[in-house]
Order: structure tokens, then sequence, then C-alpha cells
């Protein structure tokens, strides 16, 4: 396939990902839209693609970049899911 690429990861290299305490953090405090609210989360995805080259994930730096970037161009929505009326 054209463009694709193979990435052979261990074990422990997926756990490591997917137990990382920023991550879950950050997947915590963004559930009430995370996943549900699919502009959002492909925004969101789109963000970490972006960044992920020049930020490394295991920076706090990574998730506040997608926060930022999130509440930059999507502020109305945000506030709907964390505002007291919604």
């Amino acid at each position: 396939m054209a463009g694709s690429v193979s990435v052979n990861l261990t074990k422990k290299q997926i756990e490591k990902m997917f137990n990382d305490p920023k991550m879950l953090l950050w997947e915590e405090c963004n559930s009430v839209w995370f996943s549900g609210d699919k502009e959002l989360t492909e925004e969101a995805l789109k963000i970490s693609n972006e960044i992920n080259c020049y930020i490394p994930g295991s920076s706090q730096d990574y998730w506040d970049q997608i926060d930022i970037r999130l509440y930059k161009h999507h502020k109305k929505k945000l506030m709907k899911y964390y505002s007291m009326n919604n």
C-alpha cells in the first residue's frame, strides 16, 4: 500500500502508551465530549497529529496545546459541555 507505515510495538510499549498518566488525566477531564462529539474528537486527534512531531506526548505541554487549540476554535461548543446550564 502506498503511504502506509508498519510499526511493530512491543506489549510493554503498548501498555505504556495506554497507561500514560497525563493521557489518562486528559481523557478523564474531557470524557464529557471525547468520543461522543465527533467534531471535537476529530479536531483533538488532528491537533495531536500536528504537534506530535515536535512536542513529546509524555509532556504536559502536549496536552495543554491540545486544550488551548480546541478552546481557541471551539470555545462555545466546549462551554456547552462544561457549563452548569448544559
